[in-house]
């Protein structure tokens, strides 16, 4: 969803940006991206490390979000 849309249809937003673990923080992250994910956000944001060191990781952390949570 666009980010204009979200804003455009909640009155009220919340957010949460998770920043993508090293190779053993999977799945603790993933066991608060549950829990932030029954507190319904608007929307979610991964964060993009400086010069592109998280790539790979950033593009795996979008791929899961969108595979398995309901989040935008």
């Amino acid at each position: 969803m666009h980010m204009l849309d979200i804003l455009a249809s909640d009155t009220h937003t919340a957010s949460f940006e998770f920043f993508p673990p090293k190779e053993n923080g999977w799945d603790q992250l993933f066991g608060e991206i549950t829990e932030r994910e029954a507190l319904t956000p608007s929307f979610v944001s991964v964060t993009y490390g400086a010069g592109g060191g998280t790539r790979q990781r950033t593009n795996a952390l979008v791929m899961r979000l969108k595979a398995e949570t309901s989040l935008d």
